[in-house]
Order: structure tokens, then C-alpha cells, then sequence
């Protein structure tokens, strides 16, 4: 069992894009790589939240892919979605698509928040929570584990608190939370 929610995510997701059968114990073919899944995965995972959606719709990867400038056909992107499906990691809904299951797409959410420099979407994603913005918690939860430095995790929580000039009692209430999340979350603490 691996060590913390965050580990859990990473090996779950790395095993489903590699097309890893997990109940049956093997490997499928795969035509398309486990990194360009994932990348794909993270932005639609973050406009689908960032929408305040479950389940977004076949024209939304087709922006992704296009945004990425990668040149994949209309096939190429069936193929994509198609192994998607395979993987376990989105299921049709509707006329749409939907991650397996919400934390699947509040993992790659953080993920792809995290990919971004500028700690913009970070920093938003931050504050709505300690605000009191419910759905944004388990993305923000994944992201502090992604810092993997339980030191700058909790400065950058704080600084974003000041910065905001939040002291209610749900912000402070919030910001504990993730205090205690990081602590639990890094061994020796």
C-alpha cells in the first residue's frame, strides 16, 4: 500500500495510462504513450473543475489536443479517447465523458495547477478554498502533497492568507486543515 493519499493517485494513474489491467493481471497493448495521456488528462481535469463541471464533452479534448499544437487527427483523438475508456480512467456519461471518479479528476486537476509556474491558478484555487469554496478542497489538499516540502507547503499557504488578508473563521479553520494535511502527509513530522 503506498505510503500516502498522493502516492496512491500517482501509482493508480501511472498503472491505468500504461493500460495495466488491473483486475486481471495484465498488460494491454497501447498505442498511444502514459505521458501524453496524462498531459492530456491533467487539462481537460482542470478545465472540467475550473468549469465547475463532472463531465465535459469530446470538443473539449479536441481543444486540449489542438492548444498542445500536436497534430493529431480526428482518429488520432478517437484512438485517444478510446484507450481513455479502456484504461478505466473516463467512462461515457451521456454525450459526454466523465473521470471514473471524482477524485480522479481533482488529482490530475492538481497536477496540471501545479505544472504552471506562476502559482496563478494556485494561488485562486488556494483562496477560494480557505474562503470556504468546498469544491476546490480535495485539488488543493493534492497540490500542498505535491509541494513535497512540508516547510514551503505551509510558508506558501500562510503567505497566500496574509496576502488575502483572510482571518475569518473559515479561512483559519481551512488553513489548520491543510496544516494538519501536511503534517499527516510527510513522514517524521
Amino acid at each position: 500500500m503506498p505510503e500516502n493519499r498522493l502516492k496512491l493517485y500517482e501509482t493508480f494513474i501511472e498503472l491505468l495510462c500504461s493500460g495495466w489491467d488491473l483486475a486481471k493481471g495484465l498488460q494491454r497493448r497501447s498505442r498511444l504513450k502514459a505521458e501524453f495521456k496524462i498531459l492530456v488528462l491533467r487539462k481537460v481535469a482542470f478545465l472540467t473543475h475550473l468549469a465547475r463541471r463532472k463531465a465535459f464533452r469530446q470538443k473539449e479534448l479536441n481543444q486540449v489536443v489542438s492548444e498542445l499544437d500536436l497534430r493529431i487527427s480526428a482518429d488520432g483523438v478517437d484512438i485517444l479517447l478510446d484507450e481513455l475508456t479502456a484504461d478505466g480512467v473516463i467512462h461515457r456519461s451521456g454525450e459526454g465523458f466523465e473521470f471514473r471518479h471524482l477524485s480522479l479528476q481533482e488529482y490530475l486537476a492538481a497536477l496540471e495547477i501545479f505544472s504552471d509556474p506562476s502559482k496563478e491558478s494556485a494561488n485562486g484555487c488556494l483562496v477560494s478554498f480557505l474562503e470556504g469554496d468546498q469544491w476546490w478542497r480535495d485539488v488543493v489538499e493534492f497540490y500542498v502533497l505535491l509541494i513535497r516540502n512540508p516547510v514551503a507547503a505551509v510558508r506558501w499557504i500562510v503567505a497566500q492568507m496574509k496576502a488575502s488578508k483572510l482571518n475569518d473563521s473559515t479561512a483559519v479553520g481551512n488553513c489548520d486543515h491543510l496544516k494538519r494535511l501536511v503534517r499527516q502527509g510527510f513522514s517524521g513530522l
